[in-house]
């Protein structure tokens, strides 16, 4: 298949796509019938999984480039230098989640600190980092 295949291909998705967000439009609405819907919302769902596959088989290429698959933490490893490491962090109402890779390790570690503890202590680290008491954060 061609590029003018994969045009055809994306513009069946954006139109199913299309399709399922005026289906969850219409189950927004008040008083909405949220039981008929499901079935062409199901329906429209096996369709996109369709042309998903389709997109997948005849253009990996194009799908790698629109999806590609999470790195592993080696491989992100691979890619850091000593002094490197990417840090996520969740901040819940009542904890702190922090995960974060080096070159030679990676952990997950939960803080007991609520999200408004948080923004205090963020707020001091900003007001020590200009003290003219203009907000810096």
């Amino acid at each position: 298949m061609g590029a003018d295949g994969l045009s055809v291909l994306m513009r069946d998705r954006l139109a199913l796509t299309n399709a399922l967000d005026r289906i969850e439009d219409r189950l927004t609405l008040p008083g909405a019938d949220t039981v008929a819907p499901t079935g062409e919302a199901d329906a429209l769902q096996s369709q996109l999984a369709g042309v998903d596959a389709q997109v997948s088989a005849n253009y990996p290429e194009f799908r790698a480039l629109t999806r590609p698959r999470p790195l592993t933490v080696a491989e992100v490893q691979a890619l850091l230098s000593p002094d490197e490491a990417p840090v996520l962090t969740f901040v819940g109402d009542n904890a702190t989640c922090v995960f974060a890779v080096s070159k030679t390790s990676a952990g997950w570690h939960r803080l007991s600190l609520a999200r408004e503890e948080l923004v205090k202590v963020i707020g001091g680290l900003c007001d020590a980092l200009d003290p003219s008491g203009a907000p810096a954060c």
